[in-house]
């Protein structure tokens, strides 16, 4: 046992002092003093394993720590926010260099909420930006605690941690961005809807106007223009629904690199001749489920896009590509849903566009042409189609180098839902049945007892849902089809039917909107397969539909997603 704690003493650390001296006989003699330095060792070796622990954990969290003397004016920073911005270390400097790293437009609010923290001694709690040795800007929030001697602020000191809060002001942005565009959209939506009713009065009382006069009386001419004019205005609440999503679509699967090949000629012509345009297709691209129409307008739009921006000519390219996104794909669109998609790009070499552009690229009504040049509506009718169409949409752009737009499509599935073709029929539209027509725009109203009159049907109108209730009751049995509008004060389209539906199981009905199908089946959780009419309608649609539904020949063309 001796011999083994002799061996374990002769292990262990120890700290010796040997001073030495010469004896009288000239002999040197090393008298010692032995002092066990085990546990101040083992405190030093756990001392270091702490600060390790720590520092791991600061960098894992993209976190700091620092301290602000106002008795000598140093900054010391240290973790991966330290000032420099470049790697993680331990940064000593003044409050001047502190400042010179800040961001200048944040400069002037940080130093005031420092006087703050210290004057009233309260916690320092702020977020800013810096910018880096290479010009990059980090967000860093930062919490501190004042100490030292309250009487003498010169004394005093803030220690604290600071957080790398970028990702996190980034994912802020989308947010508030996709937000704004939710809200434009919805007012869009709304303001074509209300337009939409004004457009079918105005086009249907034109055309019964126009109807009747010759075509050589100069009020007929002037009524055609009359006509004319709303179509166009159509055709402008058809963008506006585009971008609020609520436009009507007809899915097919699509070949994109047959789109794109279809449209080319087109494109040459459009663009002219100072432009030069490249096609590169991939092999092999899988199929999309989407209205091939509206992306016919999607390339044509973004191709005016890029002819605009190449006024001294330039080469515009067309590619497609199969491609998969997920997390690590490092797309701005943080909603991504992961998955393979079918890729559209078309990219230009014109004078590009700086951050303001970029950030309001897709509102309607944007634009940076010169005034009576664009409407402001072609990229947000884009943007609408390919976010009905569940896809992504994305620029990427700098002054001076171009611009490359990016459309993502979800690949089609293996089974998929299309929509059924319309059917043509060359028995006539008119009938004797006795219709129930509810709307609540008076002048739509009118329009369509007058059309359904002319065909001979029998019209029951009613200006409301519970009007229409009341008028079903009276007239219990003898009612053959409901044609309502969706979206009403009170009781809506879809409720008054299943209301009326419980007393006459077999009633027909036909809906009409100024939304889509698809955005009146989200709201309403309307039946996709019932009939409905697109306002501004015309009379041919109105009684065509009424007509087929009445014979049991309507077949519903239902907007189909991937499987």
């Amino acid at each position: 046992m001796k011999k083994a704690a002799a061996r374990a003493s002769a292990r262990r650390p120890k700290r010796m002092r040997v001073p030495a001296h010469a004896t009288e006989d000239g002999q040197i003699r090393l008298p010692t003093i032995a002092r066990d330095a085990t546990d101040r060792s083992r405190s030093a070796g756990e001392l270091c394993a702490s600060d390790e622990r720590r520092r791991l954990a600061l960098e894992a969290a993209s976190m700091g720590v620092w301290e602000l003397d106002l008795s000598t004016h140093r900054v010391t920073w240290s973790g991966t926010t330290a000032s420099d911005r470049d790697a993680p270390g331990r940064v000593n400097g003044t409050e001047d260099t502190f400042f010179a790293a800040t961001h200048v437009d944040d400069r002037e609010a940080v130093r005031r909420a420092i006087e703050h923290a210290i004057t009233e001694r309260q916690d320092l709690a702020i977020v800013f930006r810096t910018v880096g040795s290479r010009g990059e800007t980090r967000w860093i929030e930062c919490r501190g605690r004042v100490s030292g001697d309250a009487a003498d602020p010169s004394t005093a000191r803030i220690v604290g941690v600071s957080t790398d809060v970028t990702e996190r002001k980034l994912l802020e942005a989308q947010l508030r961005q996709a937000q704004k565009m939710e809200a434009i959209g919805q007012l869009a939506g709304g303001v074509a809807h209300d337009f939409n009713n004004l457009l079918t009065a105005i086009l249907g009382y034109a055309k019964f106007a126009a109807d009747g006069l010759a075509p050589d009386d100069q009020r007929r001419c002037d009524v055609d223009e009359v006509i004319k004019a709303a179509q166009r205005a159509t055709s402008l609440t058809r963008q506006l629904l585009a971008f609020s999503r609520k436009q009507v679509l007809r899915s097919t699967l699509v070949d994109l690199n047959q789109l794109v090949t279809g449209v080319c000629e087109m494109l040459r012509r459009l663009i002219g001749e100072h432009i030069t345009l490249d096609v590169v297709s991939a092999p092999h691209l899988a199929r999309v489920l989407a209205d091939a129409g509206q992306l016919e307008q999607v390339v044509i739009n973004l191709a005016v896009n890029a002819r605009d921006a190449m006024d001294q000519g330039g080469r515009l390219t067309l590619e497609t590509a199969n491609v998969h996104l997920d997390a690590t794909s490092g797309l701005p669109d943080q909603t991504v849903v992961p998955g393979w998609y079918v890729m559209l790009a078309v990219v230009d070499t014109g004078v590009g566009m700086d951050a303001h552009t970029k950030r309001h690229l897709f509102e309607p009504f944007f634009t940076t042409k010169e005034r009576g040049k664009g409407t402001g509506l072609g990229l947000a009718t884009v943007y609408g189609i390919v976010k009905q169409s569940d896809g992504y949409i994305w620029a990427e752009s700098e002054p001076g180098q171009g611009s490359a737009f990016r459309v993502y499509l979800p690949r089609a599935g293996s089974h998929v839902e299309l929509d059924a073709p319309a059917v043509e029929s060359d028995s006539p539209f008119n009938g004797s049945e006795t219709v129930l027509l509810v709307e609540d725009e008076a002048g739509v109203r009118r329009l369509a007892r007058r059309i359904l009159e002319d065909a001979g049907y029998r019209v029951l109108d009613a200006a409301s849902g519970q009007d229409a209730l009341s008028i079903f009751a009276g007239n219990r049995g003898s009612i053959d089809l409901l044609v309502t509008d969706v979206l009403m004060p009170g009781l809506s389209g879809p409720d008054l039917f299943l209301r009326v539906a419980v007393d006459d199981p077999g009633l027909k009905v036909v809906y009409i909107s100024g939304y889509a199908t698809e955005a009146m089946a989200r709201q309403f959780g309307l039946d996709r397969s019932r009939p409905y009419i697109q306002k501004p309608f015309t009379a041919n649609q109105l009684v065509s539909t009424v007509r087929s539904v009445l014979d049991d020949r309507y077949l519903p063309g239902p907007v189909s997603r991937p499987a």
